[in-house]
């Protein structure tokens, strides 16, 4: 199914939107970024989809097909408010669609492991610190919905998730294997697993 590109999410002044999630709209930074910022999503997800449709993970072709999204948009991944923007854009997309079946899910988790990245581990390089663990356990997390929910929940400053927060707590707490089957499974038997 081919993706549909993003442009509603930009935020307009002729739009009355009552929350921006994390974005200052006093400042007008999006101004001047907000077609270069729409750009660079569109391009990351048509790359991703790409990557997608080979079926498993080869480094060679996964790095063949980034290069050129890196060499046009690189300086974007040192930029706080482009996170920003992913983030907002992914909190737009959820609120308006969570009632549609179905969800897309592809968006979602593709943006917001990009704004992870920006925000955990491109910019605390920039300023010569060394990434946390954050990254690597919100990345394990996005890989089931009700993980990518909370994840985007706890990353937007307004309270505009916490009833999509709340749905999703009552949902099954699982997670993806990684020792080889890669499945969606119940989290107490991703703690003995040893390997499938």
């Amino acid at each position: 199914q081919e993706q549909q590109q993003i442009s509603a999410t930009t935020p307009s002044p002729s739009l009355v939107t009552p929350c921006q999630h994390g974005i200052d709209t006093s400042v007008g930074f999006l101004r001047p970024y907000a077609n270069q910022y729409t750009t660079a999503i569109n391009d990351y997800l048509a790359v991703q989809e790409e990557i997608s449709k080979l079926g498993y993970y080869d480094e060679e072709f996964h790095d063949s097909k980034m290069c050129p999204f890196y060499e046009t948009h690189g300086n974007l991944l040192n930029d706080p408010n482009f996170s920003i923007f992913l983030f907002h854009s992914c909190a737009q997309r959820y609120l308006d669609n969570e009632t549609l079946i179905p969800f897309d899910w592809f968006f979602l988790k593709q943006i917001i492991y990009l704004a992870l990245k920006i925000r955990y581990v491109y910019i605390p390089k920039q300023r010569g610190k060394d990434p946390d663990g954050k990254f690597a356990r919100y990345v394990r997390n996005i890989q089931t919905d009700r993980g990518t929910i909370l994840c985007l929940a706890g990353e937007i400053p307004c309270d505009c998730m916490n009833v999509a927060k709340i749905k999703a707590k009552t949902m099954e707490r699982t997670g993806v294997c990684f020792g080889g089957c890669n499945k969606e499974l119940p989290k107490e038997q991703l703690f003995s697993c040893s390997g499938c």
